[in-house]
């Protein structure tokens, strides 16, 4: 493979994501293996214990369905986000960076290989590791609980709706507010994706930090911003007219959200093409 001035190549990027793959194929499978694991062992657990301490009626859904869908959506969320930090795992010494720079491929399929990677390939694996011990719950309480309502997960209707108990067409509304989880997801997986292009080591914590630092630092201004210069009646007067009505409120807040993750994906591209052999800080 040569390395010319093309900024992308699909058929050296192609090499490349099969390089990474082959690898990196023992460790990603042992973390397949974990994710997997963790689903089976929670779910047989806690449907152990909510099946056995619940008694027989009848039931329109899995008396399980509640607890796996907080689980579900607070998994993936914090999953992502430590998944983002390992973007730049090579890259921790100065003999990984040396092995990375010297690698014959531009910087952007480089950091390309490794976001599609450890950002959809993660949400790829994070899904069918949750159907597959979903469906081993089904099969083993259904037999030794055969009286009790348990069918598999509905993870699709979740994901499109944010509730299983509804076979309702989903208003514009609730699109809209899903659009903003979507939104804010990808928002703060970026940020993980640029703390680890800053922090090669213990990056999930650094940025962990810094993240809360800054929301509380913004809630902080945002509030003595308005108590000192917005008066008591601004609201009450703002009431009286509508500027913006609801729908475009919350569109213009998943633009928010999609634009700070991309520019956070954008200047994290930017500061693992410029990342040096001596770490900065």
């Amino acid at each position: 493979m040569k390395v010319s001035d093309v900024f992308f190549s699909g058929n050296r990027f192609g090499y490349l994501f099969k390089k990474e793959l082959m690898e990196d194929m023992k460790k990603t499978i042992m973390r397949c293996i974990v994710l997997f694991g963790i689903f089976l062992v929670l779910f047989l657990f806690v449907g152990f214990n909510s099946y056995s301490t619940n008694p027989y009626f009848s039931r329109t859904y899995d008396i399980l369905w509640d607890f796996m869908t907080v689980f579900f959506i607070f998994g993936i969320f914090f999953g992502a986000c430590l998944s983002a930090t390992y973007i730049t795992e090579k890259m921790k010494n100065k003999t990984g960076k040396i092995s990375v720079m010297m690698l014959p491929a531009t910087s952007f399929e480089k950091f390309s290989v490794r976001w599609l990677t450890y950002s959809i390939g993660f949400l790829l694996v994070y899904f069918l590791a949750f159907e597959m011990a979903d469906w081993i719950r089904v099969v083993v309480f259904s037999n030794y609980y055969p009286k009790e309502t348990i069918n598999s997960f509905p993870i699709w209707k979740v994901m499109t709706t944010g509730d299983f108990r509804t076979d309702e067409i989903v208003s514009s509304k609730e699109q809209q507010i899903l659009s903003i989880v979507i939104a804010v997801f990808w928002a703060m997986q970026s940020f993980f994706v640029l703390g680890s292009t800053l922090w090669q080591k213990n990056s999930f914590l650094k940025t962990a930090v810094a993240l809360f630092a800054l929301c509380a630092g913004i809630g902080l201004v945002a509030y003595w911003s308005t108590k000192l210069f917005i008066s008591d009646d601004f609201y009450i007067r703002m009431n009286k007219y509508e500027y913006i009505s609801e729908e475009t409120g919350r569109l213009m807040v998943s633009i928010f959200f999609y634009a700070i993750a991309l520019f956070n994906t954008v200047l994290a591209y930017f500061r693992y093409k410029e990342m040096e052999v001596i770490n900065r800080w």
